[in-house]
C-alpha cells in the first residue's frame, strides 16, 4: 500500500516536512551557542515538529550534544514536572541507574529521591512520578542537566513542548522563581521552550515584573509561503503516481490560508480520494470535509465562552471593526464598554483571535470558516 505523502494528526517526518530551512538553521546555532530560544506561533503551525527534525539534525551533526526533550501538555502539578523534568534528562543523556546510585550524593545533597529501573529503555534511571520533593532537591533537579553535562563534557539542550500548558498549575508562581534562579546561571545548558502563543509568550517573557523577562529570545515563526507549499504538494502527488495541477495546489494553499496543520490534512483527503488526477469534485469535497471534521473540537471550544464572548466571535468573524460602536453592540448584543474591553483580552488569551494590522481577526483559518457557515454570517469590511 502506498504511503500518503502528506501526514496529519502526527509530528511532520523529515520528508512530509514543508521548508523551515531558515528557522532549523537559527535554532540550531542558538541552542548550540548556549543561547535560550522561545518559539512563538498560533496553534499547529508545527512548532513541535520544527523543533524535533532541528535537534535531529544537530545531534548528527554534533558528537558533543545531548538533548532530553519534556511534553508538559498533561502535567498536573509542580512535583510532577520536576519528575517529567528527571526523566526526561535520564532519558535524553542515557543515565543508566548504576552510574548514579554510584556517586548520587554529588547530585543530591540532601535526602536521594526514589527512583526506579522500569522506565522504556531497560536500565534507563526513571524518578518517581508521584515523589514529593524539597525545595532544596527541587532546585538539585533543576540543575541536574548543568553537572552532568560537566561530568560528561557535553552541551545539553532542554526541550520543553506545551511550555505555556505550566503557566496553569497551582504553584506555577513558585516553580516559575525557582525555574528561573537555577537556569540562569547554567553555562553548558540551553533551553526550547515551545507550544507558546504570542499572547502567553508577552505575559512570560516580555513582561518586566516576571521572572523569565528577557530569558531567552523570542522566535516569531512565519506561515510557510505559498511558493514552498505548491511544489510539495505537487510534487507529493507525483511522488505516488497521482498528478495535481498548481492552480488546484494553489487553491488549497488560498482555502487554509497556508495553514501548515489543516494544509496537511487537506491533502491528505485530497489525496486519499484521488485515484490518478485530482478534480475539481475531489478538491471541493475536501473542502468540505475539513470544516466538517472540525466542527466538533470548534463547537467544544465555543462552548467555554460566555454569550457576550460568542457574540464578540460572531462580530469579529462577520469582519466587524468598530466593536465599540453603539449600532454594532446593539446589533451583536456585545454588551458595555468595559464587557467588550474583558471579552477582546479573553479572545486573544484563549487564541481565538489575533492583532493584524490593528484589526481583531480569527486566528484559525478553518474555524473561522466554520463560524461564516455556522452562524449564517456575511463578512463585511467597514
Amino acid at each position: 500500500m502506498i504511503q500518503s505523502p502528506f501526514q496529519c494528526g502526527v509530528l511532520a517526518e523529515k520528508d512530509t516536512f514543508v521548508n523551515r530551512v531558515s528557522e532549523r538553521s537559527f535554532l540550531k546555532q542558538m541552542l548550540y551557542s548556549g543561547i535560550n530560544v522561545s518559539l512563538v506561533s498560533p496553534r499547529r503551525w508545527g512548532q513541535s515538529s520544527l523543533v524535533k527534525i532541528a535537534m535531529e539534525e544537530l545531534v548528527k551533526e554534533k558528537t558533543d550534544v545531548c538533548v532530553c526533550c519534556l511534553d508538559a501538555f498533561s502535567l498536573t502539578s509542580v512535583d510532577e514536572f520536576y519528575s517529567a523534568f528527571a526523566n526526561a534528562v535520564f532519558s535524553g543523556m542515557n543515565i543508566k541507574a548504576d552510574d548514579l546510585f554510584s556517586d548520587a550524593t554529588r547530585y543530591f545533597a540532601g535526602s536521594i529521591p526514589s527512583f526506579s529501573t522500569h522506565g522504556k529503555t531497560s536500565g534507563v534511571l526513571m524518578m518517581d512520578v508521584k515523589h514529593k520533593f524539597s525545595e532544596d532537591t527541587r532546585k538539585e533537579i533543576l540543575d541536574l542537566p548543568e553537572k552532568l553535562a560537566e561530568d560528561k563534557g557535553v552541551r545539553v539542550i532542554i526541550c520543553i513542548d506545551e511550555f505555556q500548558q505550566l503557566t496553569h498549575l497551582a504553584e506555577y508562581v513558585c516553580l516559575e522563581n525557582e525555574m528561573r534562579s537555577v537556569w540562569l546561571y547554567q553555562k553548558q545548558v540551553s533551553y526550547c521552550l515551545y507550544g507558546i502563543r504570542k499572547h502567553a509568550a508577552m505575559e512570560i517573557f516580555n513582561n518586566i515584573q516576571k521572572p523569565f523577562y528577557k530569558f531567552s529570545n523570542l522566535m516569531f515563526l512565519s506561515k510557510i509561503s505559498k511558493e514552498d507549499w505548491i511544489p510539495f504538494i505537487v510534487n507529493g502527488f507525483a511522488g505516488t503516481g497521482k498528478f495535481i495541477s498548481e492552480e488546484f495546489a494553489a487553491a488549497m494553499c488560498n482555502f487554509t490560508d497556508c495553514h501548515p496543520w489543516y494544509l496537511q490534512q487537506l491533502g491528505y483527503f485530497v489525496w486519499t480520494d484521488t485515484v490518478s488526477t485530482v478534480t475539481k469534485d475531489i478538491l471541493e469535497r475536501a473542502f468540505q470535509r475539513i470544516i466538517n471534521i472540525n466542527a466538533p473540537m470548534f463547537v467544544s471550544d465555543i462552548e467555554k465562552l460566555t454569550l457576550s464572548q460568542r457574540s464578540m466571535l460572531m462580530a469579529i468573524a462577520a469582519g466587524v471593526k468598530r466593536l465599540y460602536a453603539e449600532e454594532v453592540r446593539n446589533n451583536f448584543n456585545l454588551g458595555n464598554l468595559n464587557t467588550i474591553t474583558r471579552n477582546k483580552e479573553v479572545l486573544k488569551t484563549k487564541s481565538f483571535v489575533d492583532m493584524e494590522e490593528d484589526t481583531l481577526i480569527i486566528s484559525d483559518p478553518i474555524f473561522f470558516k466554520w463560524c461564516i457557515k455556522r452562524f449564517n454570517l456575511s463578512f463585511e469590511n467597514d
